[in-house]
């Protein structure tokens, strides 16, 4: 159920980690480029979309969903991740689930996920209905 008269969210997923060691990052543009993703996971409360500036993680099964959907603006990339020593003793036995790399290289409001100039996360209606109830941690808000 779209909410009336709102076609397009801006997403503030939750933020579970931070980029690894062996992310591959080239700084000198902006935002980051980012060429090879390591994310580790410091927490994690089960939302299938999280972040950490300037990259998006989703869960390979959301990933599945949205190549199912047919959704634009982005490409499913492998992604390394770990868990840091603090996830480790917050989160004894947790195991997490497969990730992918949300690569977003739509334009907001024109593709289904795009990115505004300060790397926000912008989604269509057809995205946001897919993953609402999948991102309880995610701060949402018109677009």
């Amino acid at each position: 159920m779209r909410r009336s008269g709102v076609d397009w969210y801006r997403l503030f997923p939750a933020v579970a980690g931070g980029l690894g060691e062996a992310t591959d990052l080239d700084t000198d543009v902006t935002p980051p480029r980012v060429r090879a993703l390591h994310y580790e996971f410091e927490g994690w409360d089960g939302d299938a979309l999280v972040e950490s500036y300037p990259c998006f993680l989703v869960t390979q099964e959301a990933g599945e969903e949205f190549r199912r959907q047919g959704f634009t603006g982005l490409v499913l990339r492998e992604v390394r991740v770990s868990t840091s020593d603090v996830f480790e003793e917050l989160y004894p036995g947790v195991v997490l689930p497969a990730f992918q790399w949300l690569d977003v290289t739509g334009a907001p409001g024109r593709d289904d996920l795009g990115l505004t100039e300060a790397a926000e996360l912008v989604v269509s209606g057809r995205v946001f209905e897919v993953v609402r109830d999948k991102i309880p941690g995610c701060d949402v808000e018109p677009f």
